[in-house]
């Protein structure tokens, strides 16, 4: 991170090079806050110049859609843009996709917008959206194209159709498994390690149900929980230790399977099955929440002591600030943390813990590997990457001039800090300021200003110009000081595992037909864990009824859509 910037700077080397630029037929491939805002490789008139005249014929017309549309024209942002990649914008302000549906349907197209991944195939089918070539991407915004590619080689696939590219993934870097805690001062009174196994675990949650961990001379703890109201999540490092997850499709052999109908998934929900009839897992695991303000979910009965491990909990929630939905949990539970965080100095300086500290305030979870299965896998769930996708207007498939500086504009808003900061936050020395540590932090008072809204509306900051917001790793600490340091440098790292997500990117065409499907394979699970059913007798015949319910048909269109990425 540099420790001074000024976007005024970079305005005038943007025009600096903009006017000097001589028969270059190759953009710059440089990245970060020295990568030219501008560039117009192979342009009409490459022997440049510094006619005013010129400069102002050069100028290409945009209108722009985004979120969190700005309430005036002509804001500070706007003018930002304008200036720094001779563009004049028209903002189009729509609040739904229904209301761009009329727009488009309207014949008046914006030359650039911002959908979900489930309308890209509908848009594409009415013919509004511009195929923009690859090869373009590569040679406009070659930093946006290497850094999505860099967390999914397989990104640009996800926007395609019959082989051409519509979608410009915008991602969501912050994205990562789920982290795995384990309380410390439980596995230090029954004398145990951090498990890596799931033989270990076992031995572990054994202790944890009958050697009183929390020494009250009561039998009142049990292993583990997980949250009824995320099926993604339930138990998923117990099932990530047979690579599988049961309601996420996955790839087997080129293919794509349900993860219900594997052998593996079968093979784990024994183990769930065992490990109840043990009474190692809450009896309340079937009302249990993932992530409420109460009594009801994981982070307060892992904080309170009921449970000992959690696997369902993000890694921004287990930040050692008091303020993450864990973190802030853990510590209403325990006066040594309480008396800690009482100095405003100690908020941002502890780091995770992988093992129990010898010394500091107590007690603390640990955070730990997921645990491997009888194969050597682990992985725990992730989101999906893929957040959302920006799209051009089907004029701009006719407009090479207007389809070059639209990439131009993405790629410095991704790979250039300052003008970053800029568009998405605000001018220095009015938003925000230098930390006597060089973070870029909120000025003090700004957020009491009459300018100041929480989505950038009054200035034009924030998502509206800013469409690949968060899709570059490197800028999750640009602004923010010592909190955004101690979210994505210090804890993000727990999640250094295998993430075990979904394969298929956008909706099936006839999910919606078979709405009852899910629920059919949530009741079997937890008849199955609960000792119900037979599990070697029922499931494979469980999986055929699932199959014949409508799952075929969803396997062949899963199947289908993934043929298409190739």
């Amino acid at each position: 991170m540099k420790r001074k910037s000024s976007i005024v700077l970079t305005v005038i080397l943007v025009f600096a090079l903009l006017v000097s630029a001589c028969g270059k037929n190759e953009p710059s491939n440089t990245s970060g806050s020295n990568a030219s805002p501008i560039s117009s490789p192979d342009s009409k008139n490459n022997q440049g110049s510094n006619n005013d005249a010129e400069a102002k014929e050069a100028t290409v017309a945009l209108k722009w859609q985004g979120p969190n549309y700005p309430f005036e024209d002509g804001t500070y942002a706007q003018k930002l843009m304008e200036e720094t990649f001779n563009v004049s914008i028209t903002p189009v302000r729509i609040d739904d996709s229904q209301q761009l549906n009329l727009l488009l349907a309207s014949g008046d197209i914006p030359d650039i917008m911002y959908i979900s991944t489930s309308e890209l195939v509908g848009y594409v089918k009415n013919d509004v959206l511009a195929g923009i070539p690859l090869d373009m991407v590569k040679k406009f915004a070659p930093d946006y194209y290497d850094i999505v590619v860099k967390q999914d080689p397989n990104v640009f696939t996800y926007g395609s159709l019959d082989g051409t590219l519509y979608g410009l993934p915008r991602l969501d870097a912050a994205t990562a498994p789920y982290a795995l805690s384990i309380r410390g001062d439980w596995l230090k009174n029954v004398g145990s390690d951090v498990p890596k196994t799931l033989e270990q675990l076992e031995e572990v949650f054994v202790k944890f149900r009958n050697n009183d961990p929390d020494q009250d001379g009561k039998k009142n703890t049990y292993a583990m929980s997980m949250g009824s109201d995320n099926v993604h999540s339930w138990f998923n490092s117990l099932f990530g230790a047979y690579n599988t997850n049961p309601f996420l499709w996955l790839e087997r052999d080129g293919k794509l399977q349900y993860g219900f109908t594997l052998n593996e998934t079968k093979e784990a929900l024994k183990l769930l099955a065992k490990w109840k009839s043990m009474d190692l897992i809450d009896p309340e695991f079937i009302t249990d929440k993932s992530r409420t303000s109460g009594q009801d979910d994981i982070s307060y009965k892992f904080s309170a002591g009921r449970i000992g491990y959690a696997d369902n909990i993000s890694y921004d929630d287990q930040q050692w600030d008091n303020d993450g939905h864990l973190n802030a949990k853990w510590v209403a539970q325990h006066p040594e943390w309480q008396e800690f965080f009482g100095d405003p100095a100690n908020t941002y300086v502890t780091e995770p813990f992988y093992s129990v500290p010898e010394s500091g305030p107590q007690p603390v979870y640990v955070n730990m590997a997921p645990p491997t299965g009888p194969d050597g896998q682990s992985g725990t769930l992730v989101g999906n990457l893929l957040s959302r996708f920006i799209v051009f207007g089907k004029q701009v498939a006719n407009d090479d001039e207007k389809m070059e500086r639209l990439l131009t504009i993405l790629n410095t808003l991704v790979s250039n800090e300052d003008v970053y900061v800029s568009i998405e936050f605000g001018a220095e020395g009015k938003v925000w300021e230098y930390n006597d540590a060089g973070q870029r932090v909120m000025k003090e008072g700004w957020t009491e200003s009459a300018e100041y809204h929480p989505q950038g509306k009054n200035l034009g900051t924030g998502l509206f110009f800013d469409l690949l917001f968060a899709t570059n790793p490197d800028f999750l600490s640009a602004f923010g000081g010592p909190r955004a340091v101690q979210r994505y440098e210090k804890t993000k790292p727990i999640t250094n595992h295998t993430g075990i997500g979904n394969a298929v990117k956008a909706p099936l065409a006839s999910e919606s037909k078979y709405p009852d499907l899910s629920a059919m394979l949530q009741e079997y699970i937890m008849k199955a864990i609960l000792g119900e059913v037979d599990i070697d007798a029922t499931y494979d015949s469980t999986v055929a009824k699932w199959l014949s319910a409508g799952g075929e048909v969803l396997t062949q269109e899963a199947n289908d859509w993934f043929a298409s990425t190739k």
